[in-house]
């Protein structure tokens, strides 16, 4: 069953998704997870040691591929698919991050995702650069090829969203504007800057993740549940099948 994965109409409701991460580092074992324990939605998070050949740096494709006929056997959908990290941001090549992200991309689109969510150390050449940009001064300072890579998640009817992170909720809307991207709102980071609700206010509909865990507020999600597309539960791998089941069943009747 391939579900509904559109979301430029606005709703009241949100989807509710697991990240694979928090069930298991092994993608296949954490969609049988998932399935199990009632899940419709994931977010998978891509892992290095899948995400690359086993006897080389070449991106695995045939994995993720092989990937799409679990999900329909298990009836599940992926929302969202997020970047490998970057171990040594400094000494990775603006052309290994390029590649990267254009490899996340077709990942995403032959597992089906709705956006591929990506760091800033993914997207930006260089972190200095970013307070004269903040102060008008420069352009983005995206990596280059940024343009190819934008391209190809659009033609794949595809969103690219980026982590908050650091960003103040102005930053963010700032960089989602001039880069005609969305953002994926960590609400932990988030909450520190401004209240919730004034994010979903200054983003609206650009908001189209938002990461909870088990210390978020109810309060924090239900601020967010006019706006975002799809909230993700983050959980601890060695959390037990019934603290899973319940936290799934009590969020997805409470905004689902």
């Amino acid at each position: 069953m391939i579900h509904d994965r559109q979301f430029e109409t606005k709703t009241k409701t949100m989807r509710i998704a697991i990240s694979t991460n928090s069930l298991s580092a092994d993608t296949s074992v954490a969609l049988q997870r998932a399935a199990a324990l009632g899940a419709t939605w994931v977010e998978i998070n891509l892992q290095s040691a899948e995400f690359y050949s086993a006897d080389s740096d070449e991106h695995n494709a045939r994995f993720y591929r092989e990937l799409r006929p679990q999900l329909e056997a298990l009836n599940l959908a992926v929302w969202s698919v997020t970047t490998t990290p970057l171990l040594d941001v400094q000494q990775t090549p603006l052309q290994t991050r390029k590649e990267t992200l254009l490899n996340v991309a077709r990942a995403a689109g032959a597992l089906g995702a709705a956006v591929v969510v990506t760091e800033s150390s993914n997207l930006f050449s260089n972190a200095a650069a970013m307070e004269p940009y903040f102060a008008g001064e420069t352009a983005p300072p995206v990596i280059d090829g940024y343009d190819d890579v934008w391209v190809q998640i659009t033609n794949r009817r595809m969103k690219l969203a980026l982590r908050n992170g650091e960003f103040s909720v102005q930053r963010m809307a700032k960089i989602t504007r001039d880069l005609a991207i969305h953002c994926a709102l960590d609400l932990h980071y988030a909450g520190s800057d401004a209240p919730i609700d004034v994010w979903a206010d200054v983003l609206g509909e650009r908001l189209v993740v938002a990461y909870s865990t088990e210390n978020d507020t109810a309060g924090h999600v239900a601020e967010l549940a006019d706006v975002a597309g799809c909230l993700v539960l983050h959980g601890a791998r060695d959390d037990s099948a019934e603290t899973w089941r319940v936290r799934l069943e009590q969020t997805t009747k409470a905004y689902g």
